[in-house]
């Protein structure tokens, strides 16, 4: 959720041009983009979901899934949605989860060094994630598609 939302900052969405982001182990995140997500956990709209792995379970990896009542939300709010949002959902759904953090990292990394290069700022981001690098055809892909 953190590097989807990060990517469509950088796309210029209306709906999160405020939203700060700092580096994480994982790529850049948003406080305030978890509370609000804890939220709407809690008031039902969203469902979360938690997978175990690694060494002894050393990792998790959460999904999200809309409720009865955040899908009852939505359509009674769809007029106020950004389009760019709905339209990019499949994608980034669609996406392995190291590609969106490579991708995001390597956009943060760009951005907060000031690098022109966005090869080098890939090469950069899989220095700080190295078990990204097998993904980073893949997310040069989704940055290109989605015209960042």
């Amino acid at each position: 959720m953190q590097k989807s939302v990060y990517l469509l900052k950088m796309m210029g969405v209306e709906d999160f041009r405020t939203t700060s982001f700092k580096y994480h182990h994982y790529g850049p995140y948003s406080r305030s983009l978890s509370d609000t997500l804890q939220e709407v956990i809690v008031s039902g709209l969203l469902q979360e979901k938690r997978t175990d792995y690694g060494d002894e379970h050393s990792h998790s990896k959460y999904t999200y899934e809309l409720t009865d009542a955040g899908r009852a939300w939505l359509e009674e709010n769809a007029d106020e949605m950004a389009p760019p949002i709905e339209q990019l959902a499949p994608t980034f759904k669609g996406s392995h989860w190291r590609v969106l953090e490579l991708a995001a990292t390597a956009l943060f990394v760009e951005r907060d060094e000031n690098m022109v290069d966005r090869s080098k700022a890939i090469a950069r981001a899989i220095e700080l994630k190295p078990a990204c690098a097998e993904y980073r055809s893949a997310a040069e892909r989704l940055l290109k598609s989605i015209g960042l």
